[in-house]
């Protein structure tokens, strides 16, 4: 059964994935591993509206990665390396599942109008031959009744590089950006309905694991296997590196002799409605050492400003790896295990709420 306590939203069974907000102040997206929910934010405390039924993350399928179109009609569920990507039509009283998209995963974004869904999908990896599983960037039209690809390209990784890890629309739809495990950042333009080569970047050589346009589009924040953040320029030719900011160390204390690569990643990303605030989390993996951490700036600072460091388990991991910002950037939603717990950041010292 699902349990609202003073800790947060409390998910069914397990690790809290993804959360995301249509908006704030009305609905939130929680997948837990085991289903995806709506919850209603009008009232207090958070009370689910609606389950969309069986989430993405389980053995096979790795986490759902969720999106909302802009007008939050539209809900996007794809699973890592799942070969199914569904869609609900949020726009009558009761969620209506849409056709779904298929092929391979690894993560896919609406376009504001909810008209259209870009895919980042796989190239499977040595065992496969690539000529058939081509790194690519797909776009699919899910505005009517069924749901049909549009267009597929390849998209222009490092040799051995197979996955296109993170994919998202600007704010006016007019541009796909994707990351790759290369650490590649690329920009493609939607025209006609189909995808048009931008101007593409080596990038930062990290494994993106996940990247976020800011609300204006000029930006970009990556975040994967790496102790930073960074801020790409979208609007130079080709884009470029605007800013890196290190997380501070107290959140990376390996335990001895098991300091592992997987005790640097950061695992989200998420911006203010405004600009101006960036939050990251970074979650304990297995034997990494370290802790949970959740790391918040102020970006209209020059240099960006570290407005808030907390660690949400203490010494223990709550599992915390997905996270969403309010529009004025004073709360913080944070997936753990098994809530979803709301931080207020709006004092100087962040505390649950």
């Amino acid at each position: 059964d699902v349990l609202v306590n003073n800790a947060g939203i409390a998910g069914p069974t397990g690790r809290v994935d993804q959360i995301s907000p249509e908006d704030w102040d009305r609905t939130l997206a929680v997948d837990s591993g085991f289903e995806i929910q709506l919850w209603d934010m009008t009232v207090t405390p958070p009370t689910p509206r609606a389950n969309l039924g069986k989430g993405g993350s389980n053995f096979r399928t790795g986490t759902s990665l969720l999106s909302f179109s802009k007008d939050g009609k539209t809900l996007s569920a794809a699973g890592n390396s799942s070969e199914t990507i569904r869609l609900w039509d949020l726009s009558g009283e009761q969620p209506v599942e849409k056709s779904p998209a298929k092929g391979r995963s690894y993560g896919a974004a609406l376009s504001p109008d909810g008209a259209l869904l870009a895919v980042a999908s796989s190239g499977g990896g040595r065992w496969h031959a690539r000529e058939t599983y081509l790194p690519r960037v797909r776009l699919f039209e899910v505005g009517g009744g069924e749901t049909r690809e549009l267009d597929a390209v390849e998209a222009h990784l490092a040799k051995d590089a197979f996955r296109v890890t993170t994919i998202a629309f600007s704010p006016d739809g007019r541009t796909v950006v994707s990351g790759g495990e290369d650490g590649a950042v690329e920009r493609w333009e939607v025209s006609t309905r189909k995808l048009r080569p931008g101007r593409g970047e080596d990038g930062t050589n990290i494994f993106i694991e996940a990247a976020a346009p800011s609300p204006d589009g000029r930006r970009l924040a990556v975040v994967g296997r790496s102790d930073s953040v960074f801020i790409w320029n979208l609007e130079t030719q080709p884009p470029s590196l605007e800013t890196k900011i290190t997380v501070p160390r107290s959140g990376f204390k390996p335990v001895v002799g098991l300091a592992y690569t997987t005790n640097l990643t950061l695992s989200h990303v998420a911006w203010s409605a405004d600009g101006k605030t960036l939050a990251t989390v970074r979650a304990r993996t297995g034997w990494s050492g370290g802790r949970d951490a959740v790391w918040v700036w102020n970006l209209a600072a020059a240099p960006p400003e570290l407005k808030a460091e907390f660690f949400p388990g203490g010494l223990q991991s709550v599992g915390a790896s997905s996270l969403a910002l309010s529009p004025d950037g004073t709360r913080l939603a944070l997936g753990t295990w098994p809530h979803v717990d709301f931080w207020n950041l709006a004092d100087a010292k962040p505390r649950q709420s």
